[in-house]
This record gives structure tokens, C-alpha cells and sequence, in this order.
């Protein structure tokens, strides 16, 4: 059994160049410049007094946290946005009023961050399963063994993409559970976000995951083979063309499948056909 999910996602606000210069914005400038991106929901109360105070870190000068989602806002120092950041909790939030799907879509342009977690209900550890992957492209695998589990790491922390493989041990409630975690970051989470719309979470899980090549038998429980989400290519100008792509062209295509009229080989012939590459525009 397995499930999928967004786990982590972040995005900025831009602000003009004045917003650095002309001393820290007040708090609730920032909490309305937030509601005003991803609307005032009536679920959650937003108001002042709803939202603690962090240091921003290095970063940040400040840092709100939204009791009731977990949803935080960083700012100030020499930033001129507002950064957002809706960790697990804050993901399951929204998505628990179907929010979370639009406000990835209608961020994607900013989008600086996204995480696809899949979870099985398995025994295997996350060394076995890691070590099933493409060890040509992803050569190395630390392990972090700690006292409340263990986690696994294929690529770089510092890369656009890198997996993590982690479980809890017990009596972690989440113990019996093995996670494979894709983490997208810069332009590469903007590819994955554009995307998010037209996908299920368990196609979203396949085709981040694809660029790993995971071949132990429990991601066949996935149910998916997806093919790597290309990015650079990416942009916000041809973004509503992707969408139409991965939209309504695909549905088409599946339509036409079915309904006897259309043969898959001989329409990715034609489209890949010599004369029509070097056809002129």
C-alpha cells in the first residue's frame, strides 16, 4: 500500500526595490500582502494575533508562524519579498480544502521549492531501497543513522533535485511507514509546480522520481511509470502551453486511443516525422 503527497512547498512575494530601504515592514503589511496572494480563507482565523514570531535566521530578519496551519512567512533584513513556506502540516492544511492545488499553480512562476513524499507500508529499510537506483548518474548514497531513524541521501543537498529515503523508529507513529522524498528546487521546482495541476499525486511522485531509476519491486506498488519533468526548457512565458500539453492535448490523445481512431505509434511517427521537424514556421 502507498500514498503520495505534497510534503513541503515555497514560494516568494515580490516586493519593489523600497521594500529594504525603507526599514522593516510591519507585520501586518506582510500578513496582508500574504492574504491578498492566497486569499482570506474562512477556515482559519489570519488575523495578527493568530501568528507567532521567529527569528528569521541568516536570512530573514523575521519570521511568522500561522498557528492553526504552520504556514510561515519570512522578512525583512536586505530581502526585497516576502518568503512562504508551507512545511508537512501546513501542506495537509490546504489540501485538506482542496487549497493547496491552486496555490501551487497560481505561484508557480515564484515557486522556490517543492516536495513529492511517498509513503509505503513496508518493512524494507531505506538502504535496501536506495541502493536500487541508477548508480551510474546517482553514484553515492550517504546514510544518516540517528536515534529517531534513519535516512538515506541520493544527490547533492546543494543540487536542483536529490531524493531522501528515511524512516522513524519505533514508537515513531509513522514507523511502520517507508518515505521516498523528492526535494525541486530553483527552476527546477518551478517545472514541478507548473505541472501540479494536471497530475495526480501518484503520476507527480512517478515523474519526480523517474530521474532516479528506482528499481526495487515496492515502486511497482506505485502503479505508475513516469518520464523526468525537463525544466530547463521551462518558463513562465510557454507556461500555459506545457498546461496544454500535459492538458488538453493529452486528454485528446488518450480519447482517440480509445475510441479506435487514433494509433498511438503513428502519431508519435508523424510528430517526430523528418519532413516536419524541417518544415519551416
Amino acid at each position: 500500500m502507498s500514498s503520495s503527497k505534497i510534503d513541503y512547498y515555497a514560494f516568494t512575494i515580490p516586493e519593489d526595490s523600497s521594500f529594504s530601504s525603507r526599514g522593516e515592514p510591519t507585520i501586518e503589511y506582510v500578513i496582508s500582502k500574504f492574504l491578498a496572494v492566497t486569499g482570506k480563507r474562512s477556515e482559519w482565523n489570519m488575523d495578527r494575533p493568530t501568528w507567532s514570531l521567529e527569528s528569521g535566521g541568516k536570512n530573514y530578519a523575521v519570521r511568522l508562524r500561522h498557528d492553526a496551519t504552520d504556514v510561515a512567512l519570512s522578512f525583512g533584513s536586505k530581502n526585497e519579498h516576502i518568503y512562504v513556506e508551507l512545511a508537512g502540516r501546513a501542506c495537509d492544511a490546504y489540501e485538506s480544502v482542496d487549497a493547496l492545488v491552486p496555490l501551487v499553480t497560481s505561484t508557480a512562476e515564484r515557486a522556490s521549492r517543492i516536495d513529492v513524499a511517498t509513503d509505503f507500508e513496508t518493512s524494507v529499510t531505506p538502504e535496501e531501497f536506495s541502493d536500487c537506483r541508477n548508480k551510474l548518474k546517482w553514484k553515492h548514497r550517504p546514510v544518516y543513522p540517528s536515534d529517531s531513524g534513519t535516512t538515506c541521501y541520493v544527490g547533492s543537498r546543494s543540487s536542483e533535485r536529490m531524493a531522501r529515503v528515511y524512516r522513524y523508529n519505533p514508537p515513531h507513529p509513522r514507523s511502520h511507514l517507508l518515505r521516498i522524498e523528492t526535494e525541486y528546487k530553483g527552476k527546477a521546482a518551478k517545472s514541478v509546480a507548473y505541472v501540479v495541476g494536471v497530475h495526480s499525486p501518484s503520476v507527480l511522485a512517478a515523474r519526480t522520481n523517474a530521474i532516479f531509476s528506482w528499481s526495487h519491486p515496492l515502486w511497482a506498488e506505485l502503479g505508475e511509470v513516469g518520464t523526468p519533468i525537463k525544466y530547463k526548457g521551462y518558463r513562465p512565458t510557454n507556461a500555459a502551453t506545457v498546461l496544454w500539453l500535459y492538458g488538453d492535448v493529452a486528454k485528446a490523445v488518450r480519447k482517440g486511443i480509445a475510441g479506435g481512431y487514433l494509433e498511438w505509434d503513428e502519431w508519435v511517427a508523424h510528430i517526430f516525422r523528418k519532413e516536419d521537424r524541417d518544415a519551416p514556421e
